[in-house]
Parts: C-alpha cells; sequence; structure tokens
C-alpha cells in the first residue's frame, strides 16, 4: 500500500506518494468513481483501487487510468444489501516499489 509523504523531497528509493479523499457515501446500484493524485520522482507504472464488501476476506481490483490530471477508476455498483465498501489505492512505479 502507498503511503503519504508530506514535506518531504523525493528520493529514488520512495515508493509512489498518494494523496486522495475518501469517499463519504456510496450508493445501491450506482458504480463508485474514485480519483488519487499519485506523484514519484520516476514514473508510475500502475495504480489500481482494490476493494472488498466490508468484513471480506478477499479484495478485488480495477485499474486507475491517467486523466491528465489525476488516476481514476469505477468500482462497480453496490448490491442493495452492501452496508459498506472498503478499499484502498495501491501504486507502483516503474521500480517496482509501492
Amino acid at each position: 500500500m502507498s503511503r503519504v509523504r508530506v514535506g518531504a523531497a523525493a528520493s529514488a528509493d520512495d515508493p509512489p506518494a498518494v494523496e486522495h479523499q475518501p469517499a463519504l457515501c456510496t450508493v445501491p446500484g450506482k458504480p463508485i468513481a474514485l480519483c488519487a493524485a499519485i506523484s514519484d520522482d520516476g514514473n508510475v507504472a500502475t495504480a489500481r483501487l482494490y476493494f472488498r464488501r466490508a468484513g471480506e476476506d478477499y479484495y478485488a481490483f480495477v485499474n486507475m487510468a491517467f486523466t491528465g490530471v489525476s488516476y481514476c477508476g469505477t468500482l462497480p455498483a453496490p448490491r442493495e444489501k452492501t452496508k459498506a465498501v472498503e478499499y484502498y489505492v495501491q501504486a507502483v512505479d516503474d521500480g517496482g516499489r509501492a
């Protein structure tokens, strides 16, 4: 999982920095669009949104696409009885650091 660096200069050994505002709520039957600002001293090789229904054992993921400003992805619409969705953003740079 990527961590957020605040006020520190990036070095070549640092993983990508991820800045993201959490989704405030979800609506059953509506996909969840999420974006994050991801930066690195090199190139971001992949960015993914990992998600699961709260309490489940395993995460699924969707790839995020660079929009020119940030990386965005859309989670599938939660089912009617889903109480909460847990998710995180993972970015990997061209050096394999996450």
